[in-house]
């Protein structure tokens, strides 16, 4: 009887289906108080247009507030309001606030960052495609020695594994329909996000 230390590997480009979108309010003024109250006034005033457009303001998340000494010459202080909307992927959404910050009178600065909310189904069907990579070289090098494969002696896992069990939120807002609007754009595909799973396997042949 003899061994096969196999290693399985399994790949794929996974579309983002969820996206953080991360709106930053920012205000400049000549006290902590006028300058804190400019960037709330800001915040309130987008949410209120957002609320309009059927998007719950109780599904958006509040990430940052903050106020410090301005480093400009024309601003003795500079405050920023920082919040976080959680949505499936959808590019007309992403464009309408866009078009929003575009035409608002306020600072904003909005960055986007895309995952997948399902990622701890994908890393099992990536762990499974792995063991099945290693069987199938395992059964390929033992036929070509005129054995075959009797059975699993180890699993050697990744140090890089991560825990299957890792939680992504699924987001619950979703684009209102009249929001759509007619931009090219609107068709873009989400963007992908590689990922991996790698597994050793010990196999015993005779």
């Amino acid at each position: 009887m003899g061994k096969l230390n196999i290693i399985g590997t399994a790949e794929r480009n996974i579309p983002c289906n969820a996206v953080h979108i991360y709106l930053a309010f920012m205000a400049g003024g000549a006290s902590v108080p006028e300058t804190s109250q400019k960037a709330m006034q800001n915040c309130d005033s987008f949410l209120s247009l957002l609320q309009e457009n059927q998007i719950a303001v109780s599904e958006i998340h509040l990430e940052e507030v903050r106020t410090e000494k301005s480093y400009s010459k024309k601003e003795e202080y500079y405050s920023v309001r920082k919040i976080r909307l959680d949505f499936p992927f959808d590019m007309a959404l992403l464009n309408q606030l866009d078009f929003w910050i575009q035409k608002s009178a306020f600072n904003i600065i909005m960055t986007t960052e895309f995952y997948i909310s399902n990622l701890p189904e994908v890393r099992k069907a990536l762990l499974k495609e792995a063991v099945e990579d290693s069987r199938q070289k395992a059964e390929m090098l033992a036929e070509a020695m005129h054995q075959k494969i009797t059975g699993l002696e180890e699993i050697i896992m990744d140090r890089n594994f991560r825990n299957q069990n890792d939680e992504f939120a699924v987001p619950a807002c979703a684009c209102p329909d009249q929001l759509r609007g007619k931009s090219v754009s609107n068709a873009l595909k989400a963007p992908e996000q590689k990922e991996s799973e790698r597994i050793e396997i010990v196999w015993n042949i005779e």
